[in-house]
């Protein structure tokens, strides 16, 4: 039985597809990216976040893409919390998902080209996922977020 779920998804730059830790992605989409190297696809569940790797490089590499990676100002973050509570409230509980940036929008989508959907079936794996979660934006020097469409566990 799912218990609960731990949807990822990340905004346009976040992760690159050759991050030296590893990414979900197939290929490198990109030219500019490309001399990076190639996409460094992992299978693991785990969070590789934490791996070594060339900060300096990997900034070099975000420098090359089309766009500026995007950067939620706390105004935007709040208008995606509330945008997840209505979904939540109409009972759908889809993340919204968009693609990377087509050389046919009229604006670029500011979400990464897929997210993931991580099935929790057990507390055990619940409390991992909220341990993960809830310092994450601290880590980016922002204020801790309390949404109130969130069950406490």
């Amino acid at each position: 039985m799912i218990l609960a779920y731990h949807a990822i998804f990340s905004a346009y730059g976040f992760w690159l597809p050759n991050d030296p830790r590893g990414s979900w992605s197939d290929f490198v989409r990109r030219w500019e990216l490309l001399r990076f190297g190639k996409a460094t696809k992992v299978d693991v569940r785990h969070s590789v976040a934490r791996a070594e790797h060339n900060v300096a490089e990997r900034f070099r590499a975000k420098a090359a893409l089309k766009y500026p990676p995007v950067v939620l100002t706390g105004q935007q973050a709040r208008a995606v919390g509330r945008g997840f509570a209505e979904a939540a409230a109409e009972g759908r509980g889809s993340a919204p998902t968009g693609g990377a940036c087509a050389e046919r929008e009229p604006l670029p989508s500011p979400w990464g080209r897929r997210g993931r959907n991580v099935y929790l079936d057990n507390l055990k794996k619940v409390r991992r996922a909220v341990r993960y979660v809830q310092p994450n934006p601290l880590k980016e020097a922002k204020p801790g977020q309390h949404w109130s469409f969130l069950t406490p566990l």
